[in-house]
């Protein structure tokens, strides 16, 4: 999965495709793929190889939402990291207002 910071059209030799309410990869050139030939800003897309002939992603649950939030286990040489997967500092104290991973899990800061 590629995520996009702008608008960006998709490879017609099938290596990148769109996720189709289905559930299945679609190619921009396949019909029944509706409008999967170009992703917008803050977007994601597959990259497969061009040879597979059909493929299918399975979600289970709520992929991006907070199922649960714990309270302490930070301590100060843990690291803290956003929600792009980059590392924003080394312990929890004083974080400005946000949704982090520390530990491996979600922190919300109000």
């Amino acid at each position: 999965m590629v995520g996009t910071y702008g608008p960006k059209s998709l490879a017609t030799d099938g290596s990148e495709r769109g996720l189709g309410t289905d559930g299945k990869l679609y190619r921009p050139t396949d019909s029944g793929s509706g409008d999967l030939g170009r992703v917008g800003a803050l977007q994601a897309y597959f990259v497969v190889p061009a040879t597979v002939s059909e493929a299918r992603i399975e979600l289970e649950g709520d992929p991006t939402g907070v199922n649960a939030l714990h309270e302490g286990g930070a301590t100060t040489a843990t690291r803290v990291y956003n929600l792009n997967g980059q590392q924003v500092k080394t312990g929890a104290a004083q974080l400005p207002q946000g949704v982090y991973i520390v530990n491996g899990r979600k922190m919300v800061v109000k």
